[in-house]
């Protein structure tokens, strides 16, 4: 896995450790700031940019906490808005 083609899409909360490895790493992250301010279209469109030029697709591993308990009451999200959403990896 090219960490360059790694894309967190949808970040909330992190540690400072977390934080610490993912820019070590260069994987590309886009916080709900970054969506709250840009918009979800134009942050997918970044996303998928990074993660698709030149692959014959890519991965996506959606993480389901991130939904609001409305939708999926079995969840109990570790924040009040959920965590990090999608990974995308060509």
């Amino acid at each position: 896995m090219d960490p360059a083609r790694t894309v967190l899409l949808g970040i909330r909360d992190l540690d400072e450790q977390e934080k610490a490895n993912i820019r070590r790493s260069g994987v590309r992250v886009f916080t709900m700031s970054d969506i709250d301010r840009q918009g979800m279209a134009s942050v997918a469109q970044q996303a998928i940019a990074a993660v698709g030029a030149g692959t014959a697709g890519i991965h996506v591993s959606f993480d389901m906490d991130v939904c609001d308990p409305a939708i999926a009451p079995a969840l109990a999200p570790p924040c009040a808005e959920g965590s990090a959403s999608a990974k995308l990896i060509s």
